[in-house]
This record gives C-alpha cells, sequence and structure tokens, in this order.
C-alpha cells in the first residue's frame, strides 16, 4: 500500500509538471505497482518494445510498449534471462528530452525519476507493468522515456551473485555514459 500511495504523489506532481491528465489505475497489487503515466505509442501497432540491456551489452529482456487505441498505454519491464530477476525499476517520462532528470553533462539520474519500484527480495517473476492513462493525443505527438531498472543475478539459493544496471535500449544520452532513452510517436495507422 506504502508503494501505491508513493507512486499516487508522484503521479500528481508528474501532472503538474507536463500538464497532461494522469489518473491511477487500482489493478495493480503490492506486488505489482501500477500508476498512471503520460506516453504516446502507435495506436495499431499492438505491443513495441525495446531490449533491455544490462551491463551495456547483455540482452536480459524487454520494455515493452502497448496501447489500447483509446487511453490507456502499458509499461512492461521483462526480464526473461536465466537466474536474473528485478532489485529497483525507475521511469520517467517527459514532453522533451531536458524534461528528463540529467546531470549539466547531460547523465541521466535514475533516482530521480519520477516513477520507481524497489523488490525485496528481488523479484523473481521479472515483470514491472505501469498501466497509463494518455488522455486525448494527436497524431504525431511524441514523449521521450527513460526505463532504467537495476538487476540481480541469483544463484540457486537466491543470493545475490551478479548486479548490473539495465536501460531500454534506444537513444544516446549526451552524458559520458552508456544510458539511454526511448521516443515513442502517436501514430494513426
Amino acid at each position: 500500500m506504502k508503494k501505491v500511495v508513493t507512486l499516487l504523489v508522484m503521479a500528481v506532481i508528474l501532472a503538474a509538471a507536463v500538464a497532461i491528465p494522469i489518473v491511477a489505475n487500482a489493478n495493480g497489487g503490492e506486488d505489482s505497482p501500477t500508476v498512471a503515466i503520460p506516453m504516446v505509442a502507435s495506436v495499431n501497432s499492438g505491443t513495441d518494445s525495446a531490449v533491455l540491456y544490462a551491463g551495456q551489452d547483455m540482452d536480459v529482456g524487454d520494455v515493452r510498449v502497448s496501447y489500447d487505441g483509446t487511453d490507456n498505454l502499458t509499461v512492461e519491464f521483462v526480464v526473461v534471462s536465466d537466474n536474473w530477476a528485478l532489485a529497483e525499476t525507475h521511469v520517467h517520462v517527459a514532453a522533451t528530452l531536458e524534461d528528463i532528470p540529467q546531470t549539466k553533462k547531460g547523465n541521466p539520474i535514475p533516482g530521480k525519476f519520477d516513477y520507481s519500484a524497489e523488490y525485496i527480495p528481488a523479484d523473481r517473476t521479472a515483470s514491472d507493468t505501469l498501466v497509463i492513462a494518455v488522455g486525448q493525443l494527436e497524431e504525431g505527438d511524441s514523449i521521450y522515456i527513460a526505463a532504467h531498472a537495476e538487476i540481480v543475478k541469483l544463484d540457486a539459493d537466491a543470493q545475490i551473485i551478479q548486479e548490473e544496471s539495465a536501460w531500454g535500449d534506444g537513444q544516446d544520452f549526451e552524458g559520458a555514459n552508456w544510458a539511454t532513452y526511448i521516443v515513442f510517436v502517436y501514430e494513426v495507422e
């Protein structure tokens, strides 16, 4: 319940910052944080996905985005590599790249992203789903999303044996690291 309340407070702050209506979705439970985040994607494309890369070049899963054709978009982190699990997720959605929290040198700051979830112990189900109310969109609208995760490799006793940072594959931030962001564009097909 504490996660849901925290996420709802962050949703209100983001709504004021980007002036897009945000609606909480009560379908998620304590193990599945569900909040509303404004994002856009193609109406008829079904599910779009970006590879979730850990440690710069290890494909450990996907960041999946789907749009229901009306108001709701779903963003899901899915880890499919054996013995890896989500420890934390961080998501920031913005109308411009500059609105994603970054250092002066252009490195993103996941700890300042508007949406985050932590899994203690690490989530072996390896999935984190966010349902997003995007409201009315016009064709050609685009939104920038930074999708970051901390993932861990677990041994047979569920003990952490390796930790990695992971990003949804996209375009490089300007900074001197390997962080990336995804641009979603609303299109009517």
